[in-house]
């Protein structure tokens, strides 16, 4: 019996969209022994009885609402040339770090 097959619709019907999503793209990539372990929250409980989750990761229920206005003006405030340069300069980094330890 797959986990698909345990969960009725009903019992779904007040799970956020993201967490239900989420278990949803586990059990399409058949990795349903992976379900247990998602994040989860302390007022709704998704994850059937046996889920082995360690609670949230913040306080925001669907994760921090703050996030695209900080990002937007990340990328407003640096424009279209500098963003450019400072990816450029993130990608030279991580191939200087990854050479550096792939040495070691």
């Amino acid at each position: 019996v797959t986990m698909l097959s345990k969960i009725t619709s009903s019992a779904w019907a007040h799970v956020p969209n993201r967490l239900t999503s989420q278990l949803a793209l586990v059990l399409q990539l058949r990795k349903s022994h992976l379900a247990p372990f998602l994040l989860g929250h302390p007022i709704v409980t998704p994850l059937p009885t046996e889920s082995r989750t360690f609670g949230v990761v913040s306080s925001a229920q669907c994760g921090s609402a703050s996030i695209l206005p900080i990002s937007w003006a990340y990328i407003k405030m640096m424009g279209g040339q500098s963003l450019t340069r400072a990816t450029q300069v993130a990608i030279l980094n991580a191939n200087y770090m990854a050479k550096v330890l792939s040495q070691e």
